[in-house]
């Protein structure tokens, strides 16, 4: 038998927040939403020299908004060919790669800022 109370509790609220990037979408994990607060709307935001790559919390009245959260999804996904494989090259990939990139949360921004250079591939094993 075991005694629970000596185990630690794993909190699993709001998950890993990263993005994927396919030849196809860019799609933002439901950790990530949830930490920038389910916003309706984000700005896309680049430094392509450096190889970043930001989303910022927006509202309705920006000109630059881009749709994001809506009430029942788990996930957003993008589905943007041009931008996604001018990320995916970005990041140092042919295009064919799909990608992993995690986020770093800016709190005072409602912001996250990816770094394609520290993306990973995302390997299918059959």
């Amino acid at each position: 038998m075991y005694d629970l109370e000596s185990f630690d509790i794993v909190d699993l609220e709001a998950g890993n927040s990263y993005m994927t990037i396919t030849q196809n979408s860019i799609t933002f994990s439901k950790g990530l939403i949830e930490r920038i607060g389910r916003v309706p709307y984000v700005r896309l935001l680049i430094k392509e020299k450096e190889g970043l790559l930001a989303i910022k919390a927006t509202d309705e009245y920006d000109d630059r908004k881009i749709d994001f959260y809506r009430p029942g999804i788990v996930r957003v996904r993008w589905n943007n060919r041009e931008f996604a494989t001018r990320f995916i090259k970005l990041a140092g990939f042919p295009k064919e790669i799909s990608i992993k990139v995690v986020g770093e949360y800016i709190g005072n921004e409602r912001a996250f800022v990816f770094n394609l250079k520290k993306a990973e591939p995302i390997i299918i094993i059959d």
